[in-house]
């Protein structure tokens, strides 16, 4: 299977970037969680990948849970990285935490047609900056935000207290149990190095 490099750059910081190698097969999920880690950031927050992400009529989301799903997302489980970013120079938009507006660029540098037999991966492969800092509300900015984007956000937030209710709207609990047994620090990926076997134990993927 062919390897992705990704440059990874946040909104508003230029001197940031971090560098992700990762098997162009492996579903948008993964590349979700590798972020997160590559920033220290802990999960628990909903997240989406953009497509065409400043266009309102041609933007196309791949959502976290099952209630984004329901506002007219793709889950993200359900899409390879390959589906979405075909060639070179190509980026797609993640954000993270829609109270906080984290937005972050991935860029496709490289692609490698082969991998490696004893290639684990996803892999972080350089760090330029230091990382943000998840609880300073540091993403959000309103004036950077577009009208179609706030009145997601007023959506979402809405929606919110729906969303962290036990009976109602966790995030996608049947995909989290299966990769995810302690809950803690990476949610189950303790670090990228074993992040791939705990997709392999899985057939879904």
């Amino acid at each position: 299977m062919s390897v992705y490099s990704l440059k990874v750059t946040v909104k508003n910081d230029p001197h940031f970037y971090r560098i992700i190698d990762v098997d162009a097969s492996y579903p948008l999920i993964v590349l979700h969680k590798a972020i997160l880690d590559s920033i220290d950031f802990t999960e628990g927050e909903l997240a989406s990948f953009y497509e065409n992400y400043e266009s309102k009529n041609d933007r196309v989301e791949y959502g976290l849970t099952d209630m984004q799903k329901e506002e007219g997302a793709t889950l993200m489980k359900d899409v390879s990285i390959q589906d979405v970013l075909k060639n070179k120079g190509e980026s797609i938009t993640y954000v993270y935490d829609f109270l906080n507006m984290w937005i972050f660029d991935v860029h496709l540098d490289y692609i490698r047609a082969e991998r490696n037999s004893d290639e684990k991966l996803p892999r972080i492969v350089e760090i330029e900056g230091e990382n943000p800092n998840q609880e300073m509300f540091g993403g959000f900015d309103e004036k950077n935000l577009s009208e179609e984007d706030l009145k997601m956000l007023k959506n979402l937030i809405e929606k919110n207290d729906e969303f962290f209710d036990d009976e109602a709207g966790k995030m996608d609990k049947e995909i989290f149990d299966e990769l995810d047994e302690d809950k803690d620090g990476l949610s189950g990926f303790e670090s990228l190095d074993n992040l791939e076997d705990d997709i392999a134990e899985d057939d879904n993927w």
